[in-house]
């Protein structure tokens, strides 16, 4: 569990993030992703993320934003809302959510609700850029592009959040290595100038998402040079397993796939995993209703020749037809 309890973490240092940075610096990022240009704004609010929406035949449906801005004009009306989500898992009701977020929060005030998402993990925003045409309102995604890489450690002083928000997104991106190396050192002295929630907080979220050599070399170079100050940051040692953990289910089937042995063996069990995903968002994505039987069957078969015919399967099986085909 300590694995969800650091996403879980680091999803909450990910918003405090978003919270803490100059809300004009957010809400250019946000039109960038969005490709609109907003004139004769003056004032950028906060709002309390949480509502309701009332149901036809049940009670009513309880919402919580990860962030909610409102954008006034220079007279104070509203302009429109900015819904902020983080998504650092895969949770496909969240995203239908998203659908729901944008009609309940622009029917309040008749004005358009955005919903833009920061997923740092490339694979993940791949497989949810793959769901937009299908959520409406389309939510928009923040990419790498619509960041800036701060490198600079005097810039990275004057902007500390932007740094840690433009590191993390770069890190896990293709760029050069020492780009990226350059990015999170910054990002981590950055960080060690704001208050100990903050600084911790970042840490947290930045040794949760940053490749393991990349934060490596940021800290050893950090270290070489005298920039660490070990008192302002948690760091590796402080994940600590304890011994309910290490005796866990998810404890035990990780390490069990880390064991195995054979190169052959490793890679055909990640194209295993990366066909069970497959599978599921592509009979999705063409319109077939899977059942939790149906995702059951696929994720639990190891059999990778039976995967692959019924990948093949997937992708030409007519629409009209019983998904109990698929197997056949």
């Amino acid at each position: 569990m300590a694995e969800l309890e650091q996403l879980a973490s680091a999803h909450d240092a990910m918003v405090l993030l978003l919270s803490k940075m100059p809300h004009a610096a957010l809400t250019r990022i946000m039109c960038a992703a969005a490709g609109i240009e907003l004139h004769d704004h003056d004032d950028i609010r906060e709002r309390s993320p949480a509502f309701e929406v009332p149901g036809l035949n049940r009670r009513a449906r309880k919402g919580l934003i990860d962030l909610l801005l409102t954008v006034r004009t220079r007279d104070g009306a509203v302009l429109m809302h900015w819904i902020l989500e983080v998504q650092l898992c895969w949770d496909v009701e969240k995203l239908w959510s998203w659908s729901l977020y944008s009609a309940a929060v622009g029917a309040e005030t008749k004005k358009p609700a955005v919903v833009a998402a920061f997923v740092p993990d490339p694979a993940l925003r791949a497989r949810i850029r793959r769901m937009i045409p299908k959520i409406l309102p389309p939510p928009k995604l923040v990419e790498p592009d619509h960041l800036e890489l701060i490198d600079d450690i005097q810039q990275a002083h004057r902007q500390p959040h932007e740094a840690v928000l433009g590191a993390v997104f770069h890190a896990l991106g293709a760029g050069p290595v020492e780009q990226r190396v350059a990015g999170i050192r910054a990002a981590f002295l950055a960080a060690q100038r704001l208050d100990p929630l903050e600084c911790r907080s970042y840490t947290v979220l930045m040794l949760t998402l940053t490749p393991a050599d990349i934060a490596q070399r940021a800290l050893d170079e950090m270290r070489e040079r005298g920039e660490y100050n070990e008192s302002r940051y948690i760091t590796f040692e402080e994940y600590e397993i304890s011994p309910v953990e290490r005796g866990s289910y998810l404890y035990e089937k990780a390490h069990r796939i880390g064991r195995r042995d054979g190169v052959q063996e490793g890679r055909e069990h990640g194209q295993i995993q990366l066909l069970h995903r497959t599978i599921v968002d592509i009979l999705e994505l063409r319109g077939f209703t899977v059942t939790a039987a149906h995702r059951a069957r696929v994720e639990s078969c190891e059999d990778l020749e039976a995967l692959e015919r019924w990948y093949a399967a997937a992708r030409t099986l007519p629409t009209d037809a019983a998904l109990d085909q698929l197997f056949e």
